[in-house]
């Protein structure tokens, strides 16, 4: 009997140490997996956060849930101040609706669309934004999430702007131009 014992107790303690090798190779792979996930992390947050585009993440609802340093300093508001607080705030309230629209028709089929909006800093100053949203989906196909992309265009919108005035001052001028000719014309007497 005492031979008996000892037979399943070195197959138990047998059994015990291949429980144990399995358990620390296991253990081992979980930290070199964790290992490479805060690698791969660390090298994405250096990607996004040194970037000057205009990068963010957003609910649905516009509620903010990333805000990249970009963001951040264009806005001259911290992080901390900005995240779980409603971008449509920011929005000129023109532009409001248009972007809430254009953000519900976001689908499978149709997963990326692309704004320009105008944007209220919290200085005052108004500033045209373009973003690129990609929408991002659960499994069942429910819109989950925004990542959105963008940069500054007020330059452009204000070039825009000086192009249309010019125009629009060229134009006058050469109606004004062609009236005084017809008129002296009628008065000279062709």
């Amino acid at each position: 009997a005492q031979e008996e014992r000892e037979k399943r107790v070195q197959q138990r303690t047998r059994e015990l140490q291949e429980t144990n090798k399995r358990l620390s190779e296991e253990i081992l792979e979980r930290k070199k997996t964790l290992d490479a996930l805060r690698e791969s992390e660390t090298r994405y947050r250096g990607i996004v956060e040194t970037q000057t585009e205009l990068i963010c993440r957003l609910l649905p609802d516009g509620c903010l849930t990333f805000v990249n340093k970009a963001i951040c300093s264009k806005m001259g508001i911290a992080p901390e101040k900005i995240l779980s607080q409603s971008f449509y705030q920011y929005l000129h309230p023109d532009d409001r609706e248009k972007v809430r629209t254009r953000i519900s028709n976001l689908s499978l089929e149709n997963p990326i669309v692309e704004i320009e909006e105008r944007v209220y800093l919290p200085d005052g100053e108004m500033y045209w934004w373009h973003w690129t949203n990609q929408a991002m989906f659960d499994p069942e196909g429910k819109l989950v999430e925004i990542q959105a992309i963008g940069r500054d265009i007020t330059a452009v919108k204000m070039a825009e702007a000086k192009v249309r005035e010019s125009d629009e001052h060229i134009r006058s001028l050469t109606d004004s131009a062609t009236n005084f000719a017809i008129y002296r014309l009628l008065i000279n007497g062709m």
